[in-house]
């Protein structure tokens, strides 16, 4: 069964002139309502991981600001967009990327196959700059070596609920080749 989130309001300064809802800050559309209602409800319509998030359902009043109750809906993470595959050329710039579901927003990492094994990504070089932000995170190679920096790259989205990773696989073409 899919959840319906319920709110009741049980104490308020004056009637009520509506309700809405709200997910992660922004307006859930079609979700306003002009009755003098106390109760309002939204029903979640897919049972997916990106329906995880911040609820408010906010209540307004004709001369009083508006009331509000947050739920949350939790679940892991659920990366649905990354590279496969990456290909450039020495010097050149590579840009990998991950976008997940799921709430909290996770924890990003970036690792990299080094003798089989995944990892840290050592910055000793300086030429690795990674960017995370909420549900979306990127890693920025510059000035790619022939030598270094072709190989598997895997990033990995946690929260307390899960995690998820996926590889790319980076592949730097030779300035000499043909």
């Amino acid at each position: 069964a899919l959840p319906i989130l319920h709110c009741n309001l049980t104490s308020a300064p004056n009637p009520t002139s509506g309700s809405y809802w709200m997910k992660n800050g922004e307006e859930i559309s079609g979700t306003r309502n002009v009755s003098a209602s106390n109760i309002t409800e939204y029903k979640i319509s897919k049972a997916r991981a990106d329906v995880a998030g911040e609820y408010l359902c906010v209540f307004t009043f004709q001369t009083s600001p508006s009331a509000n109750a947050s739920i949350e809906i939790k679940a892991a993470p659920d990366i649905i967009g990354h590279k496969r595959s990456e290909n450039k050329n020495e010097g050149q710039i590579a840009l990998l990327y991950c976008k997940s579901v799921g709430y909290p927003h996770p924890v990003w990492t970036w690792r990299k196959k080094v003798k089989g094994e995944f990892a840290e990504l050592n910055n000793s070089t300086g030429r690795f700059y990674i960017n995370n932000k909420d549900n979306y995170t990127e890693l920025v190679i510059e000035d790619l070596q022939l030598n270094e920096d072709p190989g598997e790259y895997m990033c990995n989205a946690t929260n307390h609920i899960g995690s998820q990773s996926f590889v790319t696989i980076l592949r730097v073409r030779s300035n000499l080749a043909p």
